[in-house]
């Protein structure tokens, strides 16, 4: 998450601006039982209703080299076209010509259930 977080920094640097707010939050105790995605996703479900696009989970997305993914079926195809628009920094190609294109359905179990499950919004769970 800080990682891409300093992504958008840089492109902050260079003059870009999103069309929408982007807000970066780390939650605790999802071992727990989701404590933490899911208070906040509570407290704030009628902003976060009206005004939320999606929600991208990065948790596990770390390290490794073998993209995982999976989404709420709103968002499947849109995350399979822009693999074309990321380069593999290991092999210097598109993303779209080393990975499956393989986009599981999300179930539950990690920070996105209250996003997906509680409030309705269209979720992506992304790991390597």
């Amino acid at each position: 998450m800080l990682e891409v977080a300093r992504g958008f920094g840089e492109l902050l640097k260079t003059g870009w601006r999103p069309r929408r707010t982007i807000q970066f939050g780390s939650w605790d105790a999802e071992e727990f039982g989701l404590i933490g995605s899911v208070e906040w996703g509570e407290v704030n479900a009628e902003v976060l209703r009206a005004e939320t696009v999606a929600y991208i989970n990065v948790d596990t997305a770390a390290s490794g080299s073998n993209l995982g993914v999976g989404a709420s079926p709103s968002l499947s195809n849109m995350v399979r076209n822009r693999t074309s628009y990321i380069t593999d920094p290991k092999s210097g190609r598109p993303l779209s010509e080393i990975w499956s294109g393989n986009v599981n359905p999300l179930g539950s179990g990690s920070d996105f259930a209250v996003f997906i499950e509680f409030l309705g919004i269209g979720s992506i769970d992304m790991s390597v």
